[in-house]
């Protein structure tokens, strides 16, 4: 799966989001306006932080969480380090892992992303 692939499933399932067809901005809905059109968050931290705030508001008790020993390990966890993990992903690229953790926890596995 390319960072364009990923950019726009985390724009779909983890946003919300449409794409206009005609001029490739992506929406709230259908004809309700431009929301961004730059949208990266494979490559970019504020985009990807964006999407994680929109995945904890919308899963009460959800809790992310970060670290760095050998790149980025992202993982998804209910009711903060002992609960139940949800999604785990790991990458050299702090985005990017954020986004394989938000997409492998809205269904989409890892290796699913990786077949593609």
């Amino acid at each position: 799966m390319t960072d364009a692939d990923i950019n726009a499933a985390v724009a779909t399932r983890i946003m919300g989001w449409h794409k206009h067809l005609i001029d490739g901005f992506w929406e709230e809905r259908p004809g309700s306006g431009a929301v961004v059109s730059s949208w990266n968050p494979a490559g970019d931290w504020g985009y990807a932080m964006m999407a994680a705030e929109k995945w904890c508001e919308q899963h009460d008790g959800l809790h992310f969480l970060s670290g760095f020993p050998t790149g980025w390990n992202v993982r998804l966890s209910w009711n903060d380090l002992g609960g139940k993990r949800i999604a785990e992903a790991n990458d050299p690229s702090g985005p990017l892992a954020v986004c394989k953790a938000l997409l492998q926890a809205a269904g989409e596995t890892e290796t699913e992303t990786e077949k593609q």
